[in-house]
Parts: C-alpha cells; structure tokens; sequence
C-alpha cells in the first residue's frame, strides 16, 4: 500500500496534544519528580526539532509563533559562568539551581523561532549551550530515546563535573541544571502559544531608535546572544569593542507587537 500524507487537522491535532502533554508534565515535574524533564524534552523535541530526515511539527504547520525568553540579556564580557534561565538558591539541603518562573527578568522580549531556539542559556567559559542542545541531548542522550553509557565531555563537564561553577563547602550541587532550564524552556514554550491564541487582533509598531543585532559565539553561526548599541549599558570600553568584535553579527528591529489589549516586546530579524 502507498505511503499516507498527514493532513494539516492531524498535524494540528498532534500539536495540540503535544501542548497537553507538556501541561501534564509541568504538573509533575512542579511535585518534585524532576526526572519529568525527560520526557518534556521529549515532547519539546517531536514539537521543533529538525533532522536531514524529519521535520518537526511546528515546521510542517508553517507555524509562525514568537517565542518568550526568560533570559536576561547574556553578556560576552562576563568573567564567570552564565545560566541564564536559572537562579541559585541555597537551603537546608544545599545549593541547588532552580527554574526562573514568572518573568523573573525587568524585560522580556520575544523571538522568532530560530533565534529563540539557538539563544545561548549556559556558557561555562569552555562551551556554549543552547536551548536545542538541552533539549536534543536530554531527549536523545539522557534516558529519553536513549540511555548512553558514555556522557560527551562537555555535557559532563556541565551535569557532572560541575564547570558552571556552583557550589557547596563540599564542592557539590544538588540537582541537575539541564533539568531545571528544560522546566523553564517548557513554560516558555506554554506562555508563548497562549499569547499565540489570546487574540486574533494584531498590530507591530517599530521601536525606531533602538538597534538591535545577534551576535554568534559559534563558527557555524548557529548559537547566538543579543545585543544592542541602545539598550545595553555595556561595550563602550574599547578593550569590550574588541571582545564584541570577534563575533559575527546579524541585524535585527525592535517591535511592539501587540495581541488585542496585550502588549509584548519583540526582536525581529
């Protein structure tokens, strides 16, 4: 028998039922069974992530979603490690690292997909991460399709060997910080597709006097940071301008965009 097409209402009833999944998962992780992150990079990864032999979901659905980004903006100059969807608490039973929930930054924008998606949110001065590379290796590596016997130097720098830097007396962390940022990752993906269906109204007003730009941290030109010349108090120091240099840019306009009676910052390429 010949091969059958999906239809466009399967795709977008797969879609919704990823969206359920993710919920459902939420509601678990958020009970402490924090090895739930599995399987919510799982689902994030059947939502968006691309192969040379599959498409994704949100691909095939031509679905044109900005993303939100808890992230405040990330910067090159930093001396120390970034983890840039987490915070660090300290308590009885140590430090750990906990999701940033609930628009935990003074400004949030909102991304296309691919700027969302590769938006650096780990650097621990000897590599970069972003959301796709936590949620392709989890789903893939960490128990999701498969348990690997053999941890890639640089994921088991960040889950094992601790390169982020964060510790207790005893040089330890209580909790896996890949763990924590796909918690958030999830949340980000949930608002966002609210916001999506919140308003069929819509309407973006350029923000004219602000200069926007990614910058890549890779050769590939694949994982990126934001920066801007009007927004961003920091590389005016000509030892910064030369730091910021070494990375390739890519222009970018500041919006409003606005979803009926709501109102959201968004960076556009």
């Amino acid at each position: 028998m010949a091969k059958y097409t999906r239809k466009q209402k399967e795709l977008i009833e797969n879609w919704d039922a990823q969206i359920d999944f993710l919920k459902s998962s939420i509601e678990i992780f958020d009970k402490g069974k924090v090895m739930e992150a599995i399987r919510i990079a799982q689902t994030l990864r059947v939502m968006f992530h691309n192969t040379e032999k599959s498409h994704s979901i949100y691909e095939r659905l031509n679905n044109n979603i900005i993303f939100k980004s808890s992230s405040g903006l990330y910067s090159p100059f930093n001396l120390i490690s970034s983890w840039m969807l987490l915070s660090v608490e300290l308590s009885s039973d140590g430090i750990s690292y906990q999701p940033k929930l609930d628009n935990p930054v003074d400004r949030l924008f909102f991304y296309d997909f691919e700027d969302w998606w590769n938006q650096v949110i780990f650097d621990d001065k000897k590599n970069v991460f972003s959301r796709k590379d936590i949620v392709v290796y989890v789903a893939n590596k960490d128990g999701g399709a498969h348990f690997d016997d053999y941890i890639p130097e640089k994921y088991a720098n960040l889950i094992i060997y601790n390169s982020l830097g964060v510790s207790d007396m005893n040089g330890s962390i209580s909790n896996n910080p890949m763990y924590m940022a796909i918690r958030v990752i999830a949340q980000e993906v949930i608002d966002s597709v609210e916001l999506e269906n919140y308003s069929k109204e819509r309407k973006s007003v350029i923000i004219p006097k602000s200069s926007f730009e990614v910058r890549f941290l890779d050769e590939n030109e694949v994982v990126r940071f934001t920066w801007s010349s009007t927004d961003i108090q920091q590389g005016n120091s000509e030892d910064q301008k030369l730091i910021l240099s070494k990375f390739k840019l890519s222009k970018r306009k500041l919006f409003y965009k606005y979803f009926g009676d709501k109102k959201v910052e968004y960076i556009k390429k």
